[in-house]
């Protein structure tokens, strides 16, 4: 695999595992963005945030915050979805 993502910030284990095209992402703790693979300008603080991120210009904090579309702010808790 080709691999031209640069400008990332990866801190924690798996973060931007898949990354092969992104660029200019910021992703904090275990598996944060773990499958954005060509998404661009993404923040995600919090173990799995953005795991499943397949978007651009995406912000989530918090544990297990999961977005898959475009320009979107998620700040929440994986108790409040399921609750």
């Amino acid at each position: 695999m080709y691999n031209v993502a640069q400008y990332n910030t990866a801190v924690g284990g798996q973060t931007l595992y898949n990354c092969s095209d992104g660029y200019s992402n910021t992703a904090l703790g275990y598996t944060t963005l773990y499958s954005n693979i060509s998404g661009t300008y993404n923040t995600g603080l919090g173990y799995g945030a953005l795991y499943a991120n397949k978007g651009t210009n995406n912000t989530a904090v918090g544990y297990s915050t999961a977005i898959k579309s475009i320009n979107t702010t998620d700040i929440v808790n994986l108790f409040l979805i399921f609750s």
